[in-house]
């Protein structure tokens, strides 16, 4: 299923690539997001599309709490395809001139263009979690890291306090766009298992 917002349905692309075809020792690697493995991510992010539509108007709510991920979820594919359905179908509805949609962080409404971002943010940067955590390529382009860096600024530094994403590192010139959205994301571009 598509959203008809391109930039989620690349994400998702993604995210679904990502988590394709892993091995019980792949799911146990680390990632960079400190004390969480391959599963923990994948678990996180698939609760959060679901989270993320629920806010966004389809009334549903993941079966655990996507920041305390179980680590016990074992079909991890068919997760992530149903966490991108319910968010795909969710933002198939919401139109792109939309001045209020639900997300689920303050200010807990944003134009439709910023919620669609915060969606694909979420998909994106934990597909490059995984890719890089497992040594698959990184499918994260320069034009949708800038579009989401641009979009998503003021709305991630509101919810650093909660522990949504680490400090932003600080930037460096030559900085590519992906480089640039890993560092305010808190990650750290050179990152190796």
């Amino acid at each position: 299923m598509t959203s008809t917002w391109p930039i989620i349905d690349r994400a998702h692309a993604s995210l679904a690539a990502a988590t394709a075809g892993l091995t019980e020792e792949q799911k146990a690697l680390p990632t960079p997001c400190a004390a969480w493995s391959v599963q923990h991510v994948i678990e996180h992010a698939a609760g959060d599309q679901i989270g993320l539509a629920g806010a966004a108007g389809s009334g549903e709510k993941p079966a655990y709490d996507p920041f305390n991920p179980p680590g016990d979820q074992t079909d991890l594919e068919n997760l992530v395809a149903d966490g991108n359905a319910t968010a795909a179908a969710a933002y198939a509805t919401v139109a792109h001139d939309a001045e209020e949609v639900g997300i689920p962080m303050p200010p807990f409404k944003a134009p439709a263009r910023l919620a669609a971002a915060l969606t694909a943010l979420d998909a994106a940067i934990h597909a490059w979690d995984i890719q890089v955590a497992t040594g698959r390529p990184v499918t994260l382009t320069e034009e949708d890291a800038a579009e989401l860096l641009d979009q998503v600024k003021d709305v991630v530094d509101g919810v650093r306090p909660w522990g949504a994403y680490a400090q932003a590192g600080d930037p460096v010139e030559g900085d590519s766009a992906v480089t640039a959205l890993l560092r305010f994301l808190g990650r750290d571009p050179e990152w190796k298992p």
